[in-house]
């Protein structure tokens, strides 16, 4: 397996590469497996905080690793630097939603994202969350908007087989500039993912509730 150490200092921007993403959404590996493999997929870059499925325990990590490789496909996980449940105060507002602008200012976090860009330029990567809808996933709301700010081409695969742009995907979710529904909003997780009053949250929770479909989870 690869992770960030894989590159020493900077790397340049992403102009000109292409990442594609999909959410298992508790789907059959096969049914994933058959998605990759239309999009050429040659690496799955794993970007939950926490990369475990109590109803699918296939795409747990362990599993994942064990199982990709045979059918021809690195894997990588990286959520512990591109997930949405950083540990700190800091990059939650009251509401217990992540602070995308905070994690950019992050060392870490950026230089994830430069190893993101490095490895498309090489070969063909798909990012792996849970959410089957790209708008409810930070793969779409964080990472593929600062990746296509950066110059990428990023595709959503979807559980149909359709492909649709991060443009697209801007559109029905209403922040493309063109969009009837686009407005001013704090740039944030589509969904919380810490609760403020109880305190709960990255590293809080118990082991058996450390699961993707567990709340507070990606």
């Amino acid at each position: 397996m690869s992770d960030v150490t894989d590159l020493g200092g900077d790397v340049p921007r992403g102009t000109g590469v292409r990442v594609w993403t999909l959410g298992h959404s508790h789907h059959p590996l096969a049914l994933v497996l058959e998605r990759l493999a239309e999009q050429s997929i040659q690496c799955v870059v794993d970007v939950r905080s926490r990369p475990y499925a109590r109803h699918a325990s296939h795409f747990n990590r362990p599993e994942l690793e064990a199982s990709l490789p045979g059918a021809g496909l690195l894997y990588v996980w990286l959520g512990d630097k591109l997930g949405q449940r950083p540990a700190g105060d800091r990059f939650y507002d009251a509401e217990g939603y992540t602070l995308y602008d905070e994690l950019l200012k992050e060392a870490w976090f950026m230089k994830a994202i430069g190893l993101l860009e490095h490895k498309a330029a090489r070969e063909r990567i798909a990012l792996l969350c849970l959410e089957e809808e790209p708008e409810r996933c930070h793969r779409w709301a964080l990472i593929g908007k600062l990746l296509s700010d950066r110059g990428a081409q990023v595709l959503h695969v979807r559980r149909d087989g359709r492909v649709q742009s991060q443009q697209e995907i801007d559109y029905v979710a209403g922040v493309a500039q063109n969009s009837l529904f686009a407005e001013e909003r704090v740039w944030r997780s589509p969904e919380p993912m810490w609760d403020m009053r109880t305190r709960s949250g990255p590293g809080d929770q118990a082991p058996e509730d450390d699961f993707d479909d567990s709340p507070y989870s990606t």
